[in-house]
């Protein structure tokens, strides 16, 4: 099968186009987003998918540009004939078209549908539901989608490469060895009966004799199960009522007594705790009054002393403090004086400061009008000179526009049609007819124009040859078509070629070169005078405008500087030169210097002599706030003493009082902590809940008691129903089934494991069979690759009757290696070279050519690995497989594809 052409009409981005393809390796470039993929997917989608199918995979083909449906047309050769495929996608309303160019033989609906089904060898076109799962496994290992070039096609399955059929082809070119004799089949065929009688591919087959012995096998393994159950819960019943009368007897003989017996005597120890516990009580409220009389004697003592050192502290601090201001005075008016002096101090050196400054701004004033006097007069001069240059310039593009405009390709087009004219005359010559008269006897005439003994005359056209009256002969010159399609041919060259002519407006070729070499004179003449001038008559006259209304603004500020400049001229000889007016200016920014940093040393002086003025106020503000602060105080503590005197009395009267207090709570105490002592001893003998716990045991045996009665009468209940049957008889009968199935299953598991051993064995013998068909296809890979890996063998790879071929390997130094293993770029040239080995074989049965794309194939490889690559393709291409390369690069490839498609 070959792909001639295609058109895409309402196709995302295309909304109508059409594209050749070669024999041999056809080219599509152009950046990202131009539809190169777009088109593939269609050709795709076409050759597989129904015209009325539905869903994503229509619905990602509808136009972004227009509201029309996708329309597709694929011409295409296979079976020695050519078809054209067209599909309408419009849903449920799509339409196919199936035309054999050949016979003129057209098919509609279903059946074009399933003849294009048999052409490119497909079980049938598929549907809406097909087409999200099967659809990307259609000619996986034919075309290579963008984005997959890298994956490994053997791990897709058998789906994804046409195992059937390339078995088939490698079977082909194997011959008969490699295929099943009729007793292997037969044999391979019992096995599989014998095992699909009581397996399935999920597991064992319902209803089989191996599932109905098994069945049978795991309910008589039930049975024993139930049965040992029952015989367990009947003997642990047995144990569970001799356990319980016991217990039963326990509660009510030994535990039961001994608690009543315990909470007796509790009960006498708590009566005795209360009495205790009055007492203790009585004796405590009595103590109370008494330490709260303590408590406030020794407080009002402990003022009293507090009070008096107090105040004789405070009267300490006090004359210190009226001592310390009469010093602060006297300081506070030294630093005032200090601080004054240095404040006269910096405003002379401002005021030397300004003037310096605008002495400084003069004299810069001065050397800018100096610079904008030189800058004006060099941007007039150069304003002059690109003015001339442009002059020259307008006189040379007038001279060119009088010329015949003709570029380069179109003088090569004229070249070119001027030799095709020449040669198609040359030829024409060539095939002319001559004809001279030697010697005649009688009259020769060339149509109506008499010959002559001597004459000779050169014929391209057909003519007739009289000779005397009877004789007439018509003469083909070359042939009777050459000589005619030559001399047409010569005519449309000649047409063409004066048509040419015509529309440039030239007369011939010799004329069309003079004004193509007059032009690129004059253009490079003009380019050299455009290249003289770095900057534009613009750029230079807004500069000049600029500088000029800066030179107003110098003139500005010298008029405002000028009573200034003449009170400097009288103290100062000002100079004239830019050199002495850059000295100056250094001289006076040297003094600016000096006298910022005297300014600036005696700022800091100021500012450190008022913080210490400041914080020698701060302190005098904090000693006379401590001074009434302490007089304050000082008057509260003396009117707080004699409050309390007069109240209370003195210190020497509390003394005595706290004295007589003490020795009453002293006794006091001392009782209430006997009473302590006694009550502690009582708590500690039997702990304080330990009736509440004696009564909370008592109560729990009793329920006790009353639940293991209650258990009693089940379990002995329990025993009786247990008992009716045996159940020792039963666990042996139930023993006896399970020893019984268990053997007519061993029996029957033993013949399976056995069929399965011999499938086995006979997949194992086919297996060696598998080299047949991996070593082929290897040796085939190997041949694509020779070009980036030179050593044998290259490939090998794995081939399973049920999974197909896997674990394809290549050879890097001495060891093979995983196609997991490889690089980026090795993973697509080894993808590539498996696809072209698929294609190869599988070519014979579609007339010894497949259509191969490779879209974004090879973004991982380097250049000169696309080097290898081209050969590997022109390759392929030799043995007739036809190459469909999609790239954003074009440039890598151009000089290798036989036809070129540039979007």
């Amino acid at each position: 099968m070959r792909l001639i052409n295609c058109q895409l009409q309402n196709v995302r981005l295309h909304k109508d186009l059409f594209v050749e393809f070669s024999p041999r390796i056809t080219l599509i470039g152009g950046p990202n987003e131009t539809g190169k993929t777009t088109l593939i997917e269609a050709l795709h989608r076409t050759l597989f998918l129904k015209a009325s199918a539905t869903g994503k995979p229509v619905e990602a083909l509808r136009s972004r540009l227009s509201s029309g449906h996708p329309s597709i047309q694929i011409t295409f050769e296979a079976r020695q004939e050519i078809y054209k495929l067209h599909k309408y996608f419009s849903g449920s309303s799509g339409q196919i078209t199936l035309h054999n160019q050949k016979n003129t033989k057209c098919l509609t609906g279903p059946e074009a549908e399933e003849l294009l089904a048999l052409i490119i060898r497909v079980k049938e076109s598929l549907g809406s539901k097909q087409a999200r799962k099967v659809l990307p496994t259609r000619w996986a290992h034919l075309w290579v989608m963008q984005g997959s070039s890298g994956n490994d096609l053997l791990k897709k399955g058998k789906e994804s490469y046409q195992l059937d059929s390339l078995l088939v082809q490698l079977e082909k070119k194997g011959g008969a060895a490699i295929q099943q004799s009729a007793h292997d089949q037969t044999v391979s065929k019992n096995i599989d009966e014998a095992l699909e009688e009581n397996f399935t591919s999920r597991g064992i087959k319902k209803n089989s004799i191996y599932w109905l012995t098994e069945e049978a096998l795991n309910r008589a393994e039930k049975n024993l199960e139930l049965a040992y159950s029952k015989l367990y819960e009947y003997e642990k019943a047995s144990e569970e009522l001799v356990s319980i009368t016991s217990q039963i007897q326990t509660l009510q003989n030994i535990e039961l007594p001994r608690l009543l017996k315990k909470r007796i005597s509790l009960t006498k120890e708590v009566e005795e705790e209360k009495e205790l516990k009055a007492k203790v009580n009585l004796a405590e409220k009595e103590l109370e009054p008494i330490q709260l009389r303590y408590k406030a004697l020794k407080t009002l003592s402990d003022e009293i002393i507090s009070l008096q050192c107090n105040i004789k502290l405070k009267e300490e601090m006090q004359y210190k403090l009226k001592q310390v201001q009469g010093k602060n005075n006297a300081e506070e008016l030294i630093l005032n004086n200090e601080t004054n002096s240095k404040r006269q101090l910096i405003k002379a050196s401002k005021l030397k400061l300004q003037d310096l400054e605008q002495q400084r701004h003069l004299i810069q004033v001065l050397i800018e009008r100096s610079i904008n006097e030189k800058e004006v007069s060099g941007l007039t001069n150069e304003l002059k000179g690109n003015q001339e240059v442009l002059g020259k310039i307008i006189s040379l593009k007038n001279q060119l526009s009088s010329i015949v405009s003709i570029s380069r390709s179109e003088l090569q087009h004229i070249r070119d049609l001027g030799l095709e004219v020449r040669d198609a005359l040359n030829l024409q010559k060539s095939m002319e007819t001559s004809i001279k008269i030697i010697k005649s006897n009688q009259s020769i005439r060339l149509n109506s124009e008499e010959l002559r003994p001597g004459d000779e005359k050169r014929i391209s056209k057909v003519f007739n040859l009289f000779v005397g009256d009877d004789v007439i002969l018509k003469i083909y010159p070359g042939g009777r078509e050459s000589i005619n399609s030559m001399h047409k041919k010569y005519l449309i060259k000649k047409e063409e070629f004066s048509k040419l002519l015509s529309s440039l407006k030239i007369n011939s070729l010799e004329e069309a070169e003079k004004a193509f070499e007059d032009r690129l004179k004059l253009q490079q003449e003009i380019e050299s005078n455009e290249n003289s001038s770095n900057r534009s008559l613009d750029t230079i006259y807004n500069e000049l405008e600029e500088c000029k209304l800066k030179k107003v603004d110098i003139q500005n500020q010298l008029l405002s500087l000028e009573i200034y400049q003449k009170v400097l001229r009288k103290e100062l000889d000002l100079p004239n030169s830019n050199d002495e007016l850059y000295k100056f200016q250094k001289t006076i920014q040297l003094s600016i210097r000096d006298t910022s940093y005297a300014c600036i040393k005696a700022e800091h002086d100021l500012e450190a002599s008022q913080n210490i003025l400041q914080k020698f106020k701060a302190k005098q503000q904090n000693d006379d706030s401590s001074l009434k602060v302490i007089e304050s105080g000082l008057k509260d503590s003396k009117k707080r003493l004699s409050v309390i005197q007069k109240e209370h009395g003195d210190q020497v009267y509390i003394s005595n009082q706290i004295k007589i207090v003490k020795d009453k709570l002293h006794s006091s105490e001392k009782l209430f902590i006997g009473l302590k002592k006694q009550l502690f001893s009582k708590e500690r003998s039997y702990g304080p809940h330990e009736i509440l716990k004696t009564e909370e045991k008592i109560r729990s045996l009793e329920v006790r008691k009353d639940y293991l009665i209650t258990q009693k009468g089940a379990a002995k209940a329990n025993c009786e129903i247990i008992s009716k049957n045996d159940p020792y008889a039963v666990v042996e009968q139930a023993e006896f089934e399970v020893n019984a199935m268990r053997d007519e299953y061993q029996a029957i598991k033993r013949v399976t494991n056995a069929h399965k051993l011999l499938q086995k064995l006979f997949l194992n013998a086919q297996q060696d069979l598998s080299r047949r068909y991996t070593e082929p296809l290897a040796q085939a890979i190997g041949n694509y690759l020779k070009p980036i890996i030179p050593e044998d063998p290259i490939a090998k790879l794995n081939f399973e009757k049920i999974n197909g071929f896997s674990e394809l390997m290549i050879k890097r130094g001495k060891e093979f290696f995983d196609f997991n293993d490889l690089s980026g770029g090795m993973k697509e040239q080894v993808a590539a070279a498996l696809r072209l080995s698929m294609a190869d074989v599988l070519k014979e049965e579609h007339d010894g050519c497949l259509p191969i794309v490779f879209d974004d194939a090879f973004t991982n490889s380097d250049s000169m690995r696309l080097e290898n690559l081209k050969k590997m393709l022109s390759q392929a291409a030799d043995s007739g497989l036809q190459i469909i390369l999609l790239t954003c690069d074009p440039s890598a490839y151009e000089s290798f594809a036989d036809h070129k498609i540039i979007f």
